[in-house]
């Protein structure tokens, strides 16, 4: 069985939560009162942000520091670290994509983030200095209730319980690098940190069939 055998098969054998378009995503955290800053836990919306076009897990988040940031204007990159206990430090670099102004609005709220920690000497601390169970309570602002869109929909955030969390931006994004973005299996597993490109079927909430397509670079249009 291929790769692509195997993502069509194994879709559906755990529900996938369904995404929605960053459009949306930005309007949500950016218009919600709960997450206006304070002087306690400041700078809410940009972790979610960040969250957001990194795909990054959230501890490889609450590592992030302005030094690990590179470039400017729509030419940004991110070193996200995933410490693992049998493998070792692990980085990846991240470049922060944009494909229209919604991407653009939450970079522009991340780089004005870190150049304002930089200027005050904080380089080389963590941007976001709280606890993981922090910032799932940040994410847990976010209503989803109402984007459901159909009875299976209303089934996963109802039996499963299913609500936002950090890990749900992670699936947006991996979701959006397949039929935004366009990428490949293995450039995919590489931006997320994926030990296997199979772990697609378990992010990507896609048309599976087509999906697979993509992942393979048997798109009829290019891949990035």
């Amino acid at each position: 069985m291929d790769l692509a055998e195997q993502i069509v098969s194994k879709a559906n054998k755990k529900p996938v939560p369904f995404v929605l378009n960053t459009e949306k995503l930005y309007k949500k955290i950016n218009n919600n009162p709960d997450l206006k800053n304070d002087l306690g836990t400041p700078y809410k919306r940009e972790a979610l942000f960040l969250a957001y076009l990194t795909g990054a897990r959230a501890s490889e988040l609450l590592r992030v520091k302005p030094m690990d940031f590179e470039g400017h204007g729509d030419n940004v990159t991110v070193l996200l670290l995933n410490e693992k206990k049998r493998r070792g430090a692990i980085y990846r670099k991240i470049p922060l994509r944009t494909k229209h102004k919604y991407d653009g609005l939450m970079l522009k709220r991340v780089t004005w983030l870190v150049n304002k920690q930089i200027l005050n000497g904080k380089e080389k601390e963590p941007l976001w200095p709280v606890t993981r169970s922090t910032l799932w309570r940040w994410a847990q602002k976010i209503n989803l209730v109402t984007q459901a869109t159909n009875e299976r929909e209303r089934k996963i955030i109802d039996v499963y319980e299913f609500r936002m969390f950090p890990h749900y931006l992670r699936h947006c994004r991996a979701t959006h690098f397949v039929n935004i973005f366009r990428v490949d299996a293995f450039t995919l597993q590489g931006l997320m940190g994926w030990t296997s490109p199979e772990m697609a079927r378990v992010y990507v909430k896609f048309d599976w069939k087509t999906a697979a397509d993509l992942l393979l670079g048997r798109w009829k249009g290019s891949t990035e």
